[in-house]
């Protein structure tokens, strides 16, 4: 009986949306380009950690060219983050990986969120990561652009 009454409602409300033409949605422009570029980073991250597994040994800045045939459908995804305004790269230092992106000026509204449930992303402040509820977790690379968004993984 009660999932009948809940069934019901649901079918009113989607009746007087679709009757009114009104569709509420809480969803800025700025998250949903956010929510774009948190999914770009993801694929990048994971094209990245798949260059280091099939590189071990890899040291240094990893280029587009060498992430590129790890990204599968998403091989425009470098040329896309550009074109968006977004600074990105990937690093192996001392055995880490280091993922960031960075937006300034219009685009930072695009720049990607970190997890911050995870101790290993956060942003780039004063050359180390910071976790925004877990703090300080430790020294970045120099050439991570202070305010980037950053994820660190063991390569």
């Amino acid at each position: 009986m009660i999932y009948g009454l809940v069934f019901v409602m649901a079918m009113l409300v989607a009746v007087a949306t679709v009757h009114t033409g009104t569709v509420v949605s809480h969803r800025s422009v700025g998250h949903v380009q956010r929510d774009v570029t948190s999914q770009w980073m993801r694929a990048y991250s994971n094209a990245a950690m798949a260059f280091a597994q099939a590189n071990p040994g890899y040291t240094g800045t990893m280029t587009d060219a060498q992430i590129a045939p790890y990204l599968g459908a998403w091989q425009p995804i470098a040329a896309s983050m550009t074109a968006a305004g977004l600074q990105h790269g990937a690093e192996i230092v001392g055995g880490q990986l280091v993922i960031w992106c960075a937006g300034s000026g219009a685009s930072a509204a695009a720049q990607p969120a970190p997890d911050v449930t995870s101790p290993a992303s956060g942003y780039s402040q004063g050359g180390n990561l910071v976790n925004p509820i877990l703090g300080n977790q430790g020294p970045l690379p120099p050439n991570v652009p202070a305010g980037a968004t950053v994820m660190r993984v063991q390569a």
